[in-house]
């Protein structure tokens, strides 16, 4: 335990919890700054200064630059035919490879882009709608299987097209990638199956995908429910002591399974029911313990909200009510407050924040977005940089 009580019958901190209680003065002070918005258990109102629905309905438009939903510029599709192999076409200002696509024109959706883009490369026109596979860097990417390879017919765009097996080296890094994931076993003479939801889930969980995942209409995120040990409360101010012992346990992960997922504390407690239909983004399911804390993949339902996830809430904080009983609050020898939480009575709801507590002072880590690091939406080149934006699947 990172505190003890002296044989004089005083708090202090052990070796654990003085070496997090000797944080900068400075970054107590600007949590302290931040402690009249707070709201709720741990959290802090989400949005601050403003409506929670104006925040909320202009989150996406400002998302662009790190690919968050709504930020889809191009869109293209990938063929594949049996064996499996691929429809690749050779672009003719660089000797790279890639599938048919371009710019989504204004008021056009990305399979019509798509399609349109698709016909006027390759001559290729189907009544049938191809699926939705991924999204990255402002390329959204659709899948058409096809009975047996087609000879396309080009434009001025490319000068050469193959059905490949094994990909060139100059296949486009995203396009490789996307293949990889897809099958896997490129020599199988069958067309290898999209994973189905849980599938996914526990690649996400296991870190082999990042986060956020798109899975058809859904956004997939990593979320962190709660820490545990000490952190600070500036809206309390006061240090809190969660044990593990009540929270890393098989019956913690049954209890939060399913717990509703909020833009934002509900401004009072436990959210109401006005509250619940204005604030609600998601579900969180599958949670698991991960080291010191509760994780769970939060299933987020509309684009909008998961691009206000992505550019004002990046982190996140459970509210919990006790037990009257429930804790016992001591005065350390330092003079500053601890508050030993008891066993929680009722967990409401995990809100998506700009900043929780148990972030403690290292920025927002609650929610893992590691999916959207260094994305760009420039042109149709698909950012050969390789950076990688929200991942995608369909069945």
């Amino acid at each position: 335990m990172p505190i003890h009580k002296t044989s004089g019958g005083q708090w202090q901190w052990g070796q654990h919890g003085a070496k997090y209680a000797t944080r900068s003065g400075a970054e107590r002070q600007a949590a302290a700054a931040h402690a009249n918005g707070y709201r709720g258990d741990d959290g802090y109102e989400a949005l601050a200064g403003k409506g929670f629905t104006e925040g909320r309905e202009t989150a996406g438009r400002g998302g662009a630059d790190r690919g968050v939903p709504g930020s889809n510029v191009c869109a293209g599709i990938l063929f594949r035919a049996p064996g499996p192999t691929y429809l690749l076409l050779r672009r003719t200002d660089r000797e790279e490879w890639e599938g048919p696509g371009g710019h989504i024109e204004s008021g056009e959706s990305p399979v019509d882009a798509a399609r349109r883009e698709t016909e006027e490369e390759t001559g290729f026109v189907s009544a049938a709608l191809p699926r939705f596979l991924d999204s990255r860097n402002g390329y959204t990417l659709f899948l058409h299987d096809v009975d047996a390879p087609f000879r396309p017919r080009l434009n001025h765009e490319h000068d050469e097209w193959r059905w490949w097996r094994e990909l060139p080296d100059t296949t486009h890094p995203q396009l490789k990638r996307v293949i990889s994931d897809l099958a896997p076993q490129h020599r199988s003479d069958s067309l290898q199956p999209l994973p189905n939801e849980t599938q996914v889930i526990e690649r996400l969980k296991n870190g082999e995908l990042p986060s956020p995942v798109r899975f058809g209409p859904l956004w997939l995120f990593r979320m962190r429910v709660t820490g545990t040990g000490i952190a600070y409360r500036p809206q309390h101010k006061e240090w809190v002591y969660r044990p593990p012992k009540y929270w890393l346990t098989e019956e913690l992960l049954r209890r939060v399974d399913g717990l509703p997922v909020l833009a934002g504390h509900a401004e009072k407690g436990p959210v109401s029911g006005k509250e619940y239909h204005g604030r609600a983004i998601g579900i969180l399911v599958h949670p698991w313990i991960q080291g010191d804390d509760v994780w769970g993949i939060a299933k987020i339902y509309d684009d909008n909200d998961a691009a206000l996830i992505v550019n004002k809430l990046p982190s996140t904080s459970p509210s919990v009510t006790f037990a009257n009983d429930a804790g016992e609050l001591v005065e350390l020898a330092n003079g500053e407050k601890l508050f030993i939480e008891g066993d929680p009575l009722y967990i409401d709801h995990l809100a998506a924040v700009p900043e929780g507590v148990w972030d403690k002072y290292e920025g927002p880590t609650g929610i893992n977005l590691s999916a959207l690091t260094g994305v760009t939406t420039d042109d149709c080149s698909r950012n050969a940089t390789g950076a990688v934006a929200p991942y995608s699947w369909r069945p």
